[in-house]
């Protein structure tokens, strides 16, 4: 019975004040995750993200070497989460988080209020201090980072097609990607098989050569700077 009245004096108390404010930036998958343990609960909760879909990133490098168009692995937020009744999708970046106001700053200085925040924006891409390297090797974070991936690629191998000396020919078919994980070893290996896609036709280009680079940070400084140049 105790229960009972404390569950029904609670449910008073929050009805008679405002919703807390629970605000999300980013919606990777600890963002989206976190709005989805949020449905459902008395509480009003906002996401905010840069783009208006939810990446599957494990698979962005199927996007890069021309194997999946971008649905494939991007959906809408607001799709994702149309049943949330709780829940409102902004798309907007976060320029400055005001700690003392409890808000957040987005570009073109509009404000959103928050009683808890949760920061779910992701890692940014290390060059390990060698930022030119970034003109030369693009990251893969991004849809805009797999298209320009597959541009480099897929331009790389109609070079090759008009090239007639060999060895040039080689160079044009010759990729490296670095890094020590899944993607790295899946990505290398879709490089080098797109030449066996027969949807291409290439009639000149032999098979390519796409070689992983795993190197750890204070060695990192060695890397060539020329990866898909």
């Amino acid at each position: 019975m105790a229960k009972a009245v404390a569950r029904y004096l609670m449910a008073s108390i929050l009805a008679e004040t405002a919703a807390p404010h629970v605000v999300i930036l980013g919606c990777g998958f600890g963002g989206l995750f976190a709005a989805r343990a949020l449905d459902g609960a008395p509480l009003r909760v906002t996401i905010v993200d840069r783009t208006n879909h939810h990446l599957f990133q494990p698979l962005l490098y199927q996007v890069a070497t021309a194997g999946l168009s971008a649905p494939a692995v991007a959906a809408p937020i607001r799709h994702i989460l149309a049943d949330q009744a709780n829940a409102t999708v902004i798309y907007g970046e976060a320029t400055r988080i005001d700690v003392a106001r409890r808000a957040v700053v987005l570009d073109g200085g509009d404000e959103i209020a928050y009683d808890r925040l949760i920061v779910a924006t992701g890692a940014a891409n290390s060059y390990f201090g060698h930022e030119a390297w970034a003109a030369h090797a693009p990251s893969l974070k991004t849809l805009e980072d797999a298209y320009e991936i597959r541009r480099r690629v897929l331009l790389a191998f109609e070079r090759a097609e008009r090239e007639t000396d060999p060895a040039k020919r080689a160079a044009w078919l010759s990729f490296v990607v670095i890094g020590g994980g899944p993607a790295t070893r899946c990505a290398a290996n879709s490089a080098a098989s797109i030449r066996a896609t027969r949807a291409w036709c290439w009639s000149r280009t032999a098979s390519a050569c796409c070689r992983a680079i795993r190197r750890a940070s204070r060695n990192a400084r060695g890397c060539s700077s020329s990866v898909l140049a």
